[in-house]
């Protein structure tokens, strides 16, 4: 039993540990600050791409207020983006959507 009981996680040996609360403070502030941190890059890299693409997203808006929705190729003739390589030939056809009928 000595040697199973050695380390669980009632321990108390992590300074700052109590048997509710197996880990010290200063380990709940690393990882508050590394969360917080992470979660700082991806608030600015959205934003960033937001910024970077906001006539696109612009033009995206006006097709979804004009059609109210769009197919993948009409959404992505609105926001100026190419067709995938791979797209069938069909997709090549203007839908009644995108066309605007």
């Amino acid at each position: 039993v000595e040697g199973i009981e050695a380390g669980n996680y009632l321990d108390p040996g992590i300074a700052g540990a109590t048997p509710t609360q197996p880990h010290g403070d200063q380990l709940f502030r690393a990882v508050d600050a590394a969360t917080r941190r992470i979660l700082d890059e991806c608030y600015g890299q959205a934003a960033s791409l937001l910024v970077a693409n906001r006539e696109r997203l612009d033009r995206l808006a006006e097709a979804l207020v004009r059609a109210e929705s769009l197919d993948e190729v009409a959404l992505r003739r609105a926001a100026g983006l190419a067709q995938p390589p791979d797209a069938p030939a069909a997709l090549a056809t203007p839908s009644p959507v995108a066309a605007g009928a």
